[in-house]
């Protein structure tokens, strides 16, 4: 699969998987989106992102009440982006197949978060 034009800059990724994993690191609770991605041409092609769940108060820009604030003010939760919060770049990535390419973005996942509490992690993937 392939869209050939000026604008398109990569190749077609398709998620493959879908993990969602709660974590809490010291005092700080938080749910770990982890989304792979296959490229559509190159089949040992990986994209990965990371996600985590923040809650963030979202202000409308329009309708202002005369005072000048916003109408309405919304609590929300929405996905951030956390990549960073692991050590590999997961742009693009080379792997065997989609079991080894989830064990390489989760074996990174485990090593910091040994570095972050000192606890020693283990994976078991059936």
């Amino acid at each position: 699969m392939k869209i050939i034009h000026s604008s398109v800059k990569s190749p077609i990724f398709e998620l493959k998987k879908s993990l969602v994993v709660d974590l809490e690191v010291a005092d700080y609770a938080f749910e770990l989106r982890i989304e792979l991605f296959q490229d559509t041409e190159r089949t040992q092609h990986y994209r990965c992102r990371l996600w985590e769940l923040d809650s963030f108060r979202l202000k409308d820009t329009k309708p202002m009440v005369k005072s000048g604030r916003p109408k309405d003010v919304s609590d929300d939760v929405l996905p951030s982006g956390r990549a960073s919060r692991l050590q590999g770049d997961y742009g693009n990535f080379k792997a065997a197949n989609e079991k080894a390419a989830i064990k390489i973005v989760l074996s990174d996942l485990m090593e910091r978060l040994e570095s972050w509490t000192g606890d020693k992690a283990s994976l078991i993937y059936k």
